[in-house]
């Protein structure tokens, strides 16, 4: 009967040591491993609060004297690099200068071939023209002068022609006067050769 009780009392009291199971020490209770990563990162975050607490004291005077150092090192940086700008700056506007330069006198050069090239052509159309308007006055005056040759050339045949047509006309009158007297001598002969006759 006592051993049966025991049992009991076993079973019974096995829920009082389940349940203060739990609040057991750490020590006596066995450790998982995600139990002590868990604790590891609680040391760490501890750990490193801390730490945090004693930088954020010692921060300011640290960043101090870093912002101090940057914005001195901040303006040698910008101070270079405007001088690096200004330099450039410089040797662009002399490259630009010396570009414009040598454009520009190629192109001067080129309006002075061109110039020159015109002033040639005109020369020689100047010359050109000269030489069309002395054959054309050329032309005019020999057109003018077989004018007045042809004019002077009509002018004579008419007067060749009157004279020849005079010409004729006297020859004709006196191959009639001619005749008439050679007929009228005829008459004259007749009568006479009768008259003796008659005698």
């Amino acid at each position: 009967m006592k051993k049966k009780v025991n049992c009991k009392s076993s079973l019974l009291e096995t829920p009082t040591e389940m349940a203060d199971f739990p609040f057991s020490s750490p020590k006596e209770s066995p450790k998982s491993p995600l139990f002590t990563i868990i604790n590891d990162d609680k040391k760490k975050s501890t750990v490193s609060t801390s730490k945090n607490k004693k930088t954020d004291k010692s921060q300011p005077t640290i960043a101090a004297v870093k912002t101090l150092g940057t914005i001195s090192d901040l303006k040698d940086l910008a101070s270079s690099r405007l001088d690096h700008l200004k330099r450039h700056i410089e040797h662009s506007h002399s490259e630009i200068i010396r570009d414009l330069q040598a454009s520009h006198s190629r192109l001067h050069k080129r309006f002075k071939i061109q110039t020159q090239a015109c002033q040639q052509a005109m020369d020689e159309v100047e010359k050109e023209y000269k030489k069309m308007s002395e054959r054309i006055s050329e032309s005019r005056e020999a057109m003018q002068h077989a004018k007045h040759q042809s004019l002077s050339f009509q002018n004579t045949v008419r007067k060749q022609l009157i004279i020849f047509k005079v010409v004729l006309g006297f020859q004709q009158l006196s191959h009639l006067v001619t005749r008439q007297f050679s007929q009228s001598n005829k008459h004259k002969g007749l009568d006479l050769e009768h008259i003796i006759h008659l005698q």
